[in-house]
C-alpha cells in the first residue's frame, strides 16, 4: 500500500524561509560578537548598610540557617526599619 501512495512536494512557505534566514543571521552575529565580561561595580558590604535612614531606625535580622544553606548565599541584608510614627518597613 505504501508503494501506491502519491508523494507531493510543497514549496517552503515564505514566512518559514524568512524565519530561517533571520535565525541564521542571529546565530552568525552571536558567534562573531566579542565575549562580554562581568561589570566590576564598586560596592559596600551589606553589613555596612546604614541602620539609620532619616527618621527610620533599623535592626539587622538573620534568616534561619536552613535557608542560608539551601540558597547558598553569603551576601545579603535583612533589616526591619521603624519610624517615629511606628511605621514598619522590611528590607
Amino acid at each position: 500500500m505504501a508503494e501506491e501512495a502519491q508523494v507531493r512536494y510543497r514549496p517552503i512557505p515564505k514566512p518559514f524561509a524568512a524565519s530561517l534566514v533571520v535565525l541564521a543571521g542571529a546565530a552568525v552575529l552571536a558567534t562573531a560578537l566579542p565575549e562580554r565580561g562581568e561589570a566590576q561595580v564598586p560596592r559596600q558590604a551589606p553589613s555596612e548598610f546604614p541602620m539609620t535612614v532619616g527618621r527610620w531606625q533599623g535592626r539587622h535580622d538573620r534568616p534561619e540557617q536552613i535557608y542560608i544553606d539551601t540558597l547558598k548565599f553569603d551576601d545579603y541584608i535583612i533589616a526591619e526599619y521603624v519610624d517615629s510614627d511606628r511605621g514598619l518597613v522590611n528590607l
